[in-house]
Formats: structure tokens, C-alpha cells, sequence
């Protein structure tokens, strides 16, 4: 239920149920005093009907007054005025002074037991002979009543000053419960988020106060994601420093050796001069390449802004892609075999795809064994080079009629399945030594490539067995007439 509902839904009992109360506790006392009124209407005729006959005795108004009769027929609960035809007093038991009634108020609700707050009051004409001779009239005090229904009033307004306060120290204990504990809770957990300390979760609910929880929740979650992807970069840049410093430290440590061999040996050959001159070149080469990688590799992962791409056709693109690697496979006696069967247009940025290509053909080349053959295969349907991949190569990589994939296949040692899941991390190599003489690249060449084909909203599948090879294949959207 939400807050709002609730607290309105609070509200209106606070309103309600304190009227409820107040009015079965006035039915209640309604109740006992028309209970209470039949009793005493009751009580007072039998009292009447036992003074009736001293009353009614003409004698009583014609000079023979017994008023020692009447005495002992009167109390403080009985009062008893006898009143000649004319409205003057014979007797009244009332001893202070009282008014005179008036004539014509004397003789009004004769017969009838007038209800009154204090007393019962009777009025009855007495006629001798057919003749008005007088009155009397009988008041009865209902003083035990009277006293009975102010205590039971003022217990009525305990119970309903007792209901009220238990229906609010409820409401507040509910409220309590409701909004101030959950809220409190909520604090405490945002107090102990913001100093590091832990706390326990609580469990949220549907209401306002429940969304505010799992707001808060997701935003503590989001942080702590974040943090934690902070630090991991912080710890990977920490480690690229460190890597590449490693790196860079021993072509360096090579040109000094190299160039003050050239500088302190004056008697050295000229073929001795021009290998030394050669291996500083090759040193400095492979320091700018590194360099070179991890200007890029900043780039990337700095900048999220698109690339920008134009329009090519798909058969002219990888017919310039997959072209001029020959010399560099004749190094090591390699047979290169291309194919491309792309036919549909891309969007791409040419010069970022030529990068991809380069990193992809220089590490086949460099993991291919000597005398082994490298696949460069640009194809829409796998079908038209199945014949050409390796048999471990699932023909079910997500083959989609909107895409267009590249094959970079070589023979080689192959990657172990414990590291293929790593092949994409910066600076990851999988022999593992970074300070091979033969080193060709900066470790970071693979994750330059995964970065730019998901830049262009593609994916890269890799698939390896020991000894056998490995083959890469990169998928890449095709030209769609919404990216125009």
C-alpha cells in the first residue's frame, strides 16, 4: 500500500473511530437511563398510589389539616403542597420560602407525572361533592438517579479520553513502524554507505518509501560497480605502466649498448657499423610501435564519440584489405590464400579496418609455424568457404544475413582453451614473456582490434586448438539504408 493511501486511510480512522466510540458510549448511557426511567417511572406510581388517599380527602382542604399524617408520608425525596381551589397554600413541607405559582400554571398538566432533571413532579384537583375544593401536588427527588448518571458521565468521558489516546498512541506506533523506523533504518544505511562500514539490507516494499530503498540500492550498487571498474582500470593502468616501461627498458638498454659500441669502437668494420646501425633502427621501430599502440589504445578507451565512416563497397574493400601481405608471409616461407565473396556495401572507417587487418595478419604471421599457411577469408555466407576452415571452427558463430565476416586463419601452436578467454586483455601475450628478442608487438595489438570491430558494431569469435592453429573471425554489419 502506498503512504499516501495509508496516511489518508490513518487519518480518517483518527477522525472516525473516536466518533464511533463517543456514540456507543451515548447509546450506551441512553440505554441504562430509559432503563433506569421505566424503573422510577414505575417507583414513582407506587409511591403515588399509597399518597393518593391521604391526598384526596376533602378534609384535608376544609380546615381539618393533619399535617402530622402528612409528615410522615414526606421525606427528603418527598415533598408535598396541598393548595386551596384558589391557588393559596394550605401546607408544603418545603420549610424555606418558595414562589407562589401562579393560578393558571397550578392547574396546567394535571394528571400526568411530569419528568423533570431533578424530580418527578404530580398535580391532581381534589372536588368534594362535585365541587373544586383544591390541589396537591407531590414532588419526588431523583437525587440517587441524578448522582448515578454524572458518575457514569464522567466514566463516559474516561473511556472515551482513554479510547482516544489508545487509538493515537496505535496510529503512532503504526507510524512508527511505517514511515519513521523504515526511514531511520534507511538513514542508518546511508550514514554506513558513506563512511565504508557495512549494514545490513533491509527488505524493501512497493510503497514510496520502498522505492526510495531500492533507489537507494541500485545507486549504491551502480557505485560500488563503479568503484570497483575504477580500480580495476587503475590497477590495468598500473600494470600498462609498469609493462610497458619493462618494455620499453630493454630496446633502449640495446640502443645505448649499440650506439656507444659505434661511438668507442673507431676500428669497427662498416658491415659491423651497419648491423649495429640496423638493430639501433629496429630497436627504435619497435619502441614507436609500442608507442605508438598505446596512443591508440588510450584513445580508444578515452574517447566514446563514434568514428566516423563512409560508405564502401563491400568487394573493393576487402579486395584492398586482404591485399600486400605476401612479402611479409615469404619471411618465413608462408603460403598466403585470400578470398572474398563480400558483395554487399559497409559503413566503415577504412583507415581504423586497414589497423584491425595489420594486427590480425602480423600476429598470424608471427604464431605461424615456418612453412605453414595463413587463410584471409572475407565471406557473407559460410558455406562458400567451409572447405578452407579449420574442422574445429563452428559453422554456427552467429551467421546472420545482415553481416559480413572476415576469417584470419594460421597454423600454428594454437592457444590453450585456459587462455583464449584472455587473448583480448591489455597487454595479455600468451607464451607469457614480455622479453622475447623476438618480440614483435606491445600486447596490446588484439585489444586495439576488439575495440575498433565493436566500434563498428561487429563482434570477434576466436577458435584454437593446440598444435592444429587458430583461426579469428570478425563480423561487421552491413550497409543498412537507416545508416545513410
Amino acid at each position: 500500500m502506498k503512504i499516501k493511501t495509508w496516511l489518508l486511510i490513518s487519518y480518517l480512522l483518527m477522525m472516525v473511530l473516536p466518533l464511533l466510540s463517543a456514540y456507543f458510549l451515548f447509546v450506551s448511557i441512553s440505554n441504562y437511563y430509559d432503563t433506569k426511567k421505566v424503573d422510577q417511572f414505575y417507583e414513582v406510581k407506587s409511591r403515588l398510589s399509597n399518597l393518593h388517599p391521604i391526598l384526596r380527602d376533602p378534609t384535608m382542604y376544609t380546615g381539618n389539616l393533619n399535617e402530622s399524617l402528612l409528615d410522615a408520608h414526606s421525606d427528603e425525596t418527598v415533598q408535598i403542597k396541598l393548595y386551596r381551589h384558589d391557588g393559596a397554600v394550605l401546607y408544603t413541607t418545603i420549610h424555606e420560602v418558595f414562589q407562589i405559582p401562579n393560578v393558571e400554571e397550578l392547574y396546567t398538566n394535571l394528571y400526568e407525572v411530569d419528568e423533570h432533571l431533578n424530580t418527578f413532579t404530580y398535580k391532581e384537583p381534589v372536588f368534594d361533592e362535585g365541587q373544586l375544593i383544591g390541589l396537591y401536588e407531590v414532588e419526588m427527588y431523583r437525587e440517587h438517579f441524578v448522582q448515578t448518571m454524572k458518575e457514569r458521565t464522567w466514566i463516559t468521558f474516561g473511556i472515551f479520553i482513554a479510547i482516544f489516546l489508545l487509538i493515537y498512541v496505535l496510529m503512532m506506533l503504526l507510524l512508527h513502524q511505517k514511515v519513521n523506523k523504515r526511514l531511520n533504518h534507511l538513514k542508518e544505511e546511508m550514514t554506513a554507505f558513506a563512511s565504508g562500514s557495512s549494514y545490513e539490507k533491509m527488505k524493501t516494499s512497493h510503497d514510496e518509501i520502498g522505492q526510495l530503498q531500492q533507489h537507494f540500492y541500485n545507486m549504491r550498487e551502480e557505485m560500488e560497480r563503479t568503484q570497483s571498474e575504477l580500480e580495476e582500470e587503475q590497477k590495468e593502468k598500473e600494470y600498462m605502466i609498469a609493462a610497458i616501461s619493462h618494455d620499453l627498458k630493454t630496446p633502449l638498454t640495446s640502443i645505448k649498448a649499440y650506439a656507444e659500441a659505434l661511438q668507442e669502437q673507431e676500428m669497427m668494420s662498416e658491415d659491423k657499423q651497419q648491423i649495429y646501425k640496423n638493430t639501433i633502427i629496429e630497436k627504435a621501430d619497435f619502441m614507436k610501435q609500442m608507442l605508438d599502440d598505446l596512443t591508440t589504445y588510450t584513445l580508444l578507451q578515452g574517447e566514446k564519440a563514434p568514428l566516423e565512416k563512409v560508405q564502401v563497397d563491400g568487394a573493393e574493400l576487402f579486395e584492398m584489405l586482404l591485399a600486400d601481405y605476401d612479402a611479409l608471409c615469404e619471411k618465413k616461407n608462408i603460403q598466403l590464400i585470400t578470398k572474398n565473396t563480400v558483395q554487399h556495401p559497409l559503413l566503415v572507417n577504412v583507415k581504423e579496418m586497414i589497423r584491425v587487418i595489420d594486427n590480425f595478419v602480423v600476429n598470424a604471421v608471427h604464431h605461424s609455424k615456418m612453412d605453414g599457411v595463413i587463410h584471409l577469408l572475407a565471406f557473407e555466407n559460410i558455406a562458400d568457404v567451409a572447405e578452407l576452415l579449420f574442422p574445429f571452427v563452428d559453422p554456427s558463430f552467429s551467421q546472420r544475413e545482415d553481416m559480413v565476416y572476415v576469417a584470419i586463419q594460421n597454423e600454428g601452436k594454437g592457444i590453450p582453451n585456459d587462455k583464449i578467454g584472455y587473448i583480448f586483455d591489455p597487454l595479455y601475450q600468451v607464451d607469457g614473456a614480455r622479453s622475447k628478442r623476438d618480440a614483435i608487438g606491445s600486447g596490446l595489438g588484439l585489444t586495439i582490434a576488439k575495440s575498433i570491430v565493436e566500434m563498428h558494431g561487429g563482434e570477434l569469435f576466436v577458435y584454437s586448438k593446440e598444435n592444429i592453429g587458430v583461426c579469428f573471425v570478425m563480423m561487421l554489419p552491413k550497409m543498412r539504408e537507416d545508416m545513410e
